[in-house]
């Protein structure tokens, strides 16, 4: 299976202060490893973690990238546009356009499913409704948004 996942599933790795999401996000990166799932990120990913003030966490998160396979999805013609779609039809808030663009990148490049630990504005029923709905109109494959845990 085709997997995007988004920042906070690598931060998931590091989440000390919350157990409970390190211990699903390892159990996660243990399916990765049985071969359960294809892993995909894109470059907002790599410019996320980069941004992170903490350089310790930074380097953490960075070397995460050398202990598995991501393939990295390049930016399609259709992939700002689609973003741009899903905040107009009120799936993400303007203010959080990188999710927007997190969800392009894995239904402009086919990816079946998007796994993050954003309850906020990916993992919910109207980002899900609403993502589908776009998609459709699109003639886009369906993307399952999802966390660690429910996959």
């Amino acid at each position: 299976m085709r997997v995007y996942i988004d920042t906070s599933v690598i931060n998931g790795l590091l989440a000390d202060d919350a157990p409970e999401i390190q211990a699903k996000t390892k159990a996660f990166f243990q399916r990765v490893q049985k071969g359960e799932f294809e892993l995909f990120v894109s470059k907002l990913v790599h410019d996320e973690i980069n941004a992170t003030p903490d350089h310790v966490r930074r380097a953490l998160l960075l070397g995460i990238f050398s202990n598995y396979t991501f393939n990295l999805l390049e930016p399609l013609d259709s992939t700002v546009e689609l973003a741009e779609k899903y905040v107009k039809k009120g799936a993400i808030p303007a203010k959080s356009y990188p999710d927007a663009l997190h969800i392009a990148y894995a239904a402009s490049h086919g990816i079946e499913v998007l796994v993050s630990w954003n309850f906020k504005h990916i993992v919910k029923h109207k980002t899900r409704m609403l993502v589908g709905q776009v998609n459709a109109q699109r003639g886009l494959r369906g993307v399952d948004l999802c966390s660690p845990e429910e996959i």
